[in-house]
């Protein structure tokens, strides 16, 4: 999944969290919603330095770098789904997932 993909996923997770209210605060505003978007962000900066990795792997010259490769792709696709499902799933939301998901070929 590439990275941009990645960000808008997560964007799109703190929006809804923003917008959402529940007992008239917005979800964000409680503390353990803050510690999942933190838990989330390190999971993606995390994610961005493997994919750094594996790119450096492959500008090297290196020609054996297949077990990597699939580790980020699979670890970037298990995020994008944890944040939408962090942040509800509603129909326009499960489409955007389904063309983050698709455009990860």
């Amino acid at each position: 999944m590439r990275s941009a993909s990645r960000t808008a996923a997560f964007k799109d997770m703190v929006n809804y969290m923003n917008e959402r209210v529940q007992s008239g605060r917005r979800i964000v505003d409680f503390q353990a919603n803050q510690f999942a978007v933190a838990d989330m962000a390190t999971d993606l900066v995390m994610a961005e330095c493997w994919l750094d990795y594996v790119a450096s792997l492959i500008e090297s010259g290196g020609k054996d770098f297949g077990l990597e490769a699939s580790m980020a792709k699979m670890r970037a696709s298990d995020l994008a789904i944890a944040h939408f499902n962090r942040g509800g799933a509603d129909a326009r939301r499960l489409r955007l997932l389904q063309r983050i998901i698709a455009s990860s070929g």
